[in-house]
């Protein structure tokens, strides 16, 4: 107990908290500002088991605000730099760092048998799943957002009230702020990270929860809590239909901050980087890692990573993605595997 011996003195805690911690399991979606540091909180607090589970690779733009990462990460992929920095941390617990896209067919074996479930996400359509999922699974989920100056947080109990409770529908992709139209300063996602990793010591150790939502302007230093009302006509958390677990396709997202669409395939494939290397040097620009090639051609550049996703960077429209993505990844994929 050494390790915690300041967190053991806190009343809120002592030492049957910490063991409380020390047993519990929880996954975290996403590890890009929030995610990243809620996991080093988490970590850091003693928490037993850990999945991280991110589908992204760093960028350089990543680093004003992702304190996990350096300059010689850049192009490694944040799930896997992740598991080793928080390793090296604390050797006592369970972390593991699993590179994947978190869709309808594949949620629940994420969330399968933990405790608890972080969104460290930049998705609206992640995160709904996410709701889906966990009120399915009786999940308690901690949901946090950030943008600009602006932040927010909420915990949510399988119970409801749900993030669709706060949120009837995604609103479409051009009608909301992003960090790519209007930034982000850096110290706001350390403090929506601090209070879901907060809630979710609070939640581990006692079984807490306040549902009530947190909402923040960091430049103004004002924070207020919101008392958030369970829709009758929740499809979620009152109807329990779960129309984003059951099916909704996440095919194309605008990725928050970059200009960029993200591509999952509608099944299941595993691609030769140096064969689609080879295919596309003669279209474009080809450059590759171990888990990536990057291919440029006129203002587009893709990520293409080995099970088929794609990020298709210049473009913040998701039909011009996903036509670029069947000219230049699906229709070698037809060719190679017919």
């Amino acid at each position: 107990m050494d390790r915690y011996a300041r967190q053991v003195l806190l009343s809120q805690i002592g030492e049957g908290g910490q063991q409380a911690l020390e047993d519990s399991s929880v996954v975290v979606v996403g590890c890009g500002a929030l995610g990243s540091s809620i996991a080093e909180h988490l970590t850091r607090a003693g928490v037993g088991d850990i999945l991280v589970v991110d589908r992204d690779f760093i960028e350089l733009s990543n680093l004003q605000r992702q304190h996990l990462f350096t300059e010689a990460d850049v192009g490694e992929p944040k799930a896997e730099i992740t598991e080793a920095r928080l390793k090296a941390v604390n050797s006592d617990i369970s972390i593991t760092g699993v590179v994947d896209d978190v869709t309808c067919r594949n949620v629940e074996h994420y969330i399968k048998n933990r405790d608890l479930v972080l969104d460290g996400t930049d998705n609206l359509d992640v995160r709904f799943l996410l709701n889906d999922a966990c009120n399915k699974n009786k999940t308690p989920l901690i949901f946090g957002a950030c943008v600009a100056v602006h932040g927010m947080s909420m915990s949510i109990l399988p119970e409801g009230p749900c993030l669709r409770c706060l949120f009837p529908q995604i609103p479409p992709p051009d009608s909301i702020p992003t960090c790519d139209t209007v930034g982000i300063i850096n110290t706001l996602p350390t403090v929506v990270s601090s209070m879901q990793s907060t809630e979710a010591i609070k939640y581990l150790v006692s079984g807490q929860l306040d549902s009530r939502l947190l909402v923040m302007d960091v430049w103004e230093r004002d924070f207020r809590t919101i008392e958030v009302s369970q829709r009758k006509s929740c499809p979620c958390c009152v109807d329990h239909t779960y129309e984003y677990l059951e099916g909704r396709a996440l095919d194309a997202a605008v990725v928050c901050g970059r200009n960029a669409v993200h591509l999952s395939p509608p099944y299941e494939m595993s691609l030769s980087l140096d064969d689609l290397a080879d295919s596309l040097s003669s279209r474009g620009t080809v450059r590759k890692t171990p888990h990536i090639l990057f291919f440029t051609r006129d203002a587009e550049t893709f990520s293409i990573f080995p099970d088929g996703r794609a990020v298709i960077k210049g473009t913040n429209d998701a039909k011009k993605a996903q036509s670029l993505y069947k000219e230049y990844v699906e229709k070698y994929v037809k060719e190679k595997y017919k």
